[in-house]
């Protein structure tokens, strides 16, 4: 999308990628079922008429966003002690009566938390105070850069970019502190979710240690969320 002041103006004929997750088992096969018959089909937004080019709904697809796991596999993370996650649109984290530009360990994983208690049906392996997650967890190295993305009438700051975690206490906290960074691929981070800001993953790959990534960067560039 290409923004203009205040505006995201779709040319004809330009590709947009829409991204839908799912944290409900029955809306997710009544989705997958109206996936499978719009597929090479038209829609109609308002005035516009918009073209199905192509439906990815198979994790084995080469696309990192295309996935699908239980509440029985995710809780099946193992207890890792390090944590690599990466924020690939503008992310703002709620505090109090402002935003936060920053990933700080204790306030994510906390909201995390709660977004799983409220609608899993499995237990995690401990439930942590925002205290117990900031003596528990700690940022070890991070590359981001901070953006505004405008919504019409409004605008919102948010970060973008990689941080690692190191997670400290025994096996059931950093299990719980896993099986949140896998669930946060699907409930997202922080601020207006919804609406595609806090898309995260959850990598393999640490940052590397040799660069200078702890040092954020401001961007007047507006993203493609």
């Amino acid at each position: 999308m290409r923004t203009k002041g205040k505006e995201h103006e779709i040319e004809e004929g330009q590709l947009c990628h829409v991204r839908l997750t799912l944290l409900d088992d029955q809306k997710i096969s009544e989705l997958l079922c109206i996936l499978a018959e719009i597929d090479q089909q038209e829609l109609r937004l308002g005035n516009t008429t918009i073209s199905i080019y192509n439906v990815q709904v198979s994790p084995e697809t080469n696309n990192i966003w295309v996935r699908y796991q239980s509440w029985e596999e995710l809780v099946e993370s193992p207890p890792q002690e390090f944590i690599n996650l990466q924020w690939h649109s503008p992310t703002a984290i709620k505090q109090q009566h402002r935003n936060s530009l920053f990933p700080i360990p204790e306030t994510i994983f906390y909201s995390w938390q709660k977004r799983w208690l409220k609608i899993s049906p499995i237990p995690l392996p401990q439930e942590l105070t925002p205290d117990d997650w900031f003596t528990s967890s700690q940022i070890s190295s991070y590359n981001l850069q901070t953006t505004t993305v405008y919504f019409g009438n409004f605008k919102q700051k948010g970060f973008k970019g990689k941080a690692s975690y190191e997670i400290h206490g025994d096996d059931n906290i950093k299990k719980t502190a896993n099986i949140l960074s896998h669930f946060a691929f699907y409930c997202g981070t922080g601020y207006k979710t919804t609406i595609g800001m806090g898309q995260t993953n959850i990598t393999s790959k640490s940052l590397d240690f040799s660069k200078d990534n702890n040092q954020p960067t401001n961007s007047n560039e507006n993203p493609n969320i």
